[in-house]
């Protein structure tokens, strides 16, 4: 029914909004390994510069290397008349919604995800507690063209309207 292609979360947004800190600390171990180097600590041997170096590297490489597969596993698309979210590196969940079962959707974007220009799209449905799926780190474009077509389609299917409307004229 839908020609929407399978969409996936950003890798570089995810990576900002998720390891901010981690890559500050990378940071911070980069310059510090440059000032033992440089000699401004003559008395600290060269070792623990490269140590310094090695540390904030293997920091900022695992982070890097976890949203780059975070972001390859994790889509976002429209399979008959259901929404599918499939998401997990080691352990995979695939959460699988029925059109006509959706009551709401909500989209949310923090001040991060305003900066960053990311969004979040939660989908419930009729007889849930919470929100069955919670997909983000997507783009705006992507999250707004997720909720235009799901509204669509659920506007389109006759369960989800009141039984005067959703009878076809006769």
């Amino acid at each position: 029914m839908s020609t929407m292609e399978k969409i996936h979360p950003d890798a570089l947004r995810f990576f900002a909004k998720h390891y901010w800190a981690a890559a500050v600390f990378a940071a911070m171990m980069f310059i510090a390994g440059f000032a033992v180097a440089t000699d401004i600590y003559a008395a600290i041997d060269h070792g623990i510069a490269i140590s310094f170096w090695i540390a904030g590297t293997i920091v900022l490489v695992s982070c890097a290397l976890h949203a780059y597969l975070h972001c390859r596993k994790a889509v976002l698309y429209f399979s008959g008349e259901e929404i599918i979210y499939e998401i997990g590196i080691i352990s995979h969940n695939r959460q699988t919604v029925p059109l006509h079962m959706i009551t709401d959707t909500k989209i949310f974007r923090s001040f991060a995800d305003k900066i960053l220009g990311s969004a979040m799209i939660e989908i419930n449905t009729s007889g849930g507690s919470g929100y069955e799926i919670v997909a983000e780190d997507f783009s705006n474009r992507d999250v707004e063209r997720v909720h235009a077509e799901l509204m669509a389609m659920v506007r389109k299917a006759p369960e989800s309207l009141p039984d005067k409307l959703g009878k076809p004229p006769a």
